[in-house]
């Protein structure tokens, strides 16, 4: 990181450079305005909804980065908040701040103003400005960002645009209701993992996204870094960008500013914000990217007056009293509920079970037994998800025997259909079907067209199974009515991959290519990432079942990047094993093929070793290990011998850990990798171990 003096903000604010503006929370906080930023935020909504004994956990997964505002919201919403009312505490503030004021003077000299925020205050700061409201123009709906992804066409026409890429509750300009889009955005993201950008999230964005950064600056301004999960890829993928400066808040500063120049190539340990840069150099080394270190407010002060209008009435909102006064108190098992189901998002399976056994003991003592069988079905869901068929079993019948005492039927349709996916996995399918066919006959009384497509799915693929695929292919065009018939786009899109996969297995690829290409259109609009990743599989099985290689590594590849996204690792791995047999088998490129087995066998290592698995996962560590050996890649045979430690050391077993750990260490300091920090930790196991030999 190189400091800069010759970079002038001020002349760069004010000069010729056309300039993009991406604004966060941070440009809401200060006076008059004094809105929560994004940590305050939640961390309220933690303490007015959440489990007491969980709300420390919670706030750790906060202040990490890992529980994002879109995703607690989204589960709020789903439980307590419908309407999404949450979100209009936002609009209570009427007055700008300094640099709302600012941002509205940028749009009138024709820079563009992009900003993640739900509040209304720079619409407020262009009206206090004397901007007529025919010419403000918030772009707030999918047909806003349609109509208005040329930003320079309309600011000829004498329009100011405010894109609001994050949806709002209203657009106060017309006074249209939009919070139905901002519901399907809070949705979108708040289902989704880390590493997905706007428009992948959204695509009737890219348009704007493109044209928005055409020969541009892009000026970062409100944003911690911490909580950024959409905007930084966004910035990976914008093209033709000329420099991003990142103006990174300082408290304690007199706005007198301090600027860098992040060149890629930093040896010291970055902070959140400069491992940002540095990510994004590294994807477009011709940019350039600065951080410009200083408190914003006092910077524009500095350099814009203040406006003689601005309000000196400072804001002050209780987030507690507000949310009593708007949004339903949870009672002690939802608190838990809402809880389990953020620890089950994370994959933190042993905190969300402890959160169900919670559930259970209270539905006991408040004598609810709907939602135990409520819980032992989560239950079951996690045991499932961890390979643990057995288990998963017991807590279904659980459920069962409850929901059958009160004659739930929904809940006992939900047992009887997970029992027939676990026995599936188990490899007993006739059994599966009987299962598969009580949930059938139970969603038939209910009426529950959804869980009859499920069910009638799942039969078509046992019988495709048995090689009875005419049988199967009208299951599926069955399910495939019930879920039009439903209007539920994202069954339609599951019939299409079902029926895809049936028409493969008959040998009608060019059908089943049709069938699949509409679940991708269906799966894009929905933004169903994992949906996509599971359609490219299949076109890609049928591509190299066509030997055309090229085009089935291609979809073999965009799945891979697809599952990695929303970490799909088990679904991972049996791609990586396809295409490593392909590679070996077909293209006769050994090496490759086998590179991508160690991958396949790295990743169902961690997944076993997490899940306490032990054998199972030193069976693929070691299985690995011989791979990596006959490639020669000592690095890689460094890190398996050390994940071989850890097993041993886990089991209690430490001489063998020991003796792994050393074989490691003793690799990398011959390869000169001593000094990495992967290096500082095996000798401190090696320190710890030798004491216990």
């Amino acid at each position: 990181m190189k400091y800069r003096t010759d970079l002038n903000i001020e002349k760069l604010f004010f000069g010729q450079e056309k300039l993009t503006f991406l604004v966060g929370a941070g440009s809401s906080v200060d006076k008059p305005s004094c809105l929560p930023d994004g940590h305050t935020m939640m961390k309220a909504i933690i303490n007015y909804t959440c489990a007491d004994s969980e709300k420390e956990k919670l706030l750790g997964l906060m202040t990490s980065g890992k529980l994002r505002f879109e995703q607690l919201v989204e589960e709020i919403r789903e439980r307590l908040d419908k309407n999404l009312k949450i979100i209009d505490l936002y609009g209570q503030c009427k007055n700008p701040n300094i640099q709302h004021f600012f941002l509205a003077d940028m749009i009138k000299k024709g820079h563009y103003v992009m900003t993640a925020n739900f509040d209304y205050l720079i619409e407020y700061a262009l009206q206090q400005s004397g901007v007529p409201d025919e010419e403000i123009i918030p772009v707030i709906t999918e047909n806003d960002f349609m109509t208005y992804s040329n930003p320079n066409e309309w600011f000829e026409k004498g329009k100011k645009m405010l894109y609001k890429v994050h949806g709002s509750p209203k657009n106060i300009i017309t006074e249209e209701e939009t919070k139905k889009s901002l519901v399907a955005t809070i949705k979108a993201f708040g289902s989704n993992k880390v590493g997905l950008n706007v428009f992948q999230v959204e695509p009737f964005k890219k348009d704007l996204f493109e044209n928005i950064s055409d020969g541009r600056s892009l000026i970062a301004i409100g944003y911690s870094g911490s909580d950024d999960f959409d905007i930084v890829p966004t910035l990976k993928v914008l093209k033709n960008l000329q420099n991003i400066v990142w103006i990174n808040f300082l408290k304690d500063n007199d706005g007198n500013e301090k600027i860098f120049e992040i060149e890629g190539n930093e040896t010291e340990e970055p902070d959140k914000i400069n491992q940002i840069l540095i990510d994004i150099k590294q994807t477009n080394k011709s940019i350039q990217l600065y951080r410009v270190d200083v408190n914003v407010t006092k910077l524009i002060e500095r350099i814009f007056e203040v406006p003689g209008h601005m309000s000196s009435n400072t804001v002050s909102i209780n987030l507690l009293d507000w949310f009593t006064k708007n949004i339903e108190k949870s009672d002690e098992i939802t608190k838990y509920g809402i809880v389990q189901k953020i620890y089950r998002d994370f994959d933190m399976y042993s905190d969300a079970l402890r959160c169900l056994d919670k559930i259970i003991n209270l539905a006991e003592i408040l004598k609810t037994p709907s939602w135990k069988a409520i819980a032992f079905n989560r239950k079951a869901e996690i045991f499932r998800k961890q390979g643990k068929y057995t288990q998963s079993l017991n807590a279904l019948n659980n459920s069962l025997n409850i929901s059958q005492k009160t004659n739930d039927l929904s809940e006992k349709s939900f047992s009887f259909h997970y029992m027939g996916i676990c026995l599936r996995r188990l490899e007993k399918n006739q059994i599966a079907k009987k299962f598969f066919e009580g949930s059938l006959q139970i969603d038939r009384q209910i009426n529950s067209l959804i869980g009859q497509a499920g069910s009638l799915h799942y039969i078509g693929g046992i019988l495709s199974d048995e090689g009875k695929n005419s049988e199967a292919l009208e299951l599926h065009k069955e399910a495939l009515e019930k879920y039009e018939e439903s209007g539920d786009l994202e069954g339609i899109a599951q019939s299409c991959w079902w029926l895809g996969r049936t028409l493969i297995n008959q040998g009608n690829y060019n059908e089943a290519l049709k069938r699949l290409d509409e679940a991708l259109e269906i799966d894009i609009q929905l933004k169903k990432v994992e949906g996509r990743a599971d359609i490219h599989n299949l076109i890609g099985e049928i591509y190299e079942k066509q030997k055309d290689y090229n085009m089935a590594l291609k979809n073999y590849e965009d799945a891979l990047m697809l599952y990695d996204q929303v970490r799909a690792f088990s679904k991972k791995v049996r791609i990586l094993k396809n295409i490593g047999r392909m590679y070996v088998y077909s293209l006769g490129n050994y090496r490759e093929g086998l590179r991508r087995y160690e991958e396949a066998l790295q990743i169902e290592g961690i997944i076993y070793h997490d899940q306490g698995n032990y054998p199972e996962a030193l069976k693929r560590y070691e299985e690995a290990l011989q791979i990596v050996e006959q490639l020669g890649d000592l690095s890689r045979k460094a890190k398996f011998l050390n994940n071989i430690g850890s097993i041993y050391k886990d089991q209690g077993n430490y001489p063998e850990a020991l003796r792994n750990y050393e074989e490691s260490f003793f690799i990398l300091n011959q390869i000169g990798e001593s000094g990495s920090q992967v290096a500082k930790i095996i000798k401190k196991n090696i320190d710890s171990l030798r004491d216990k030999v």
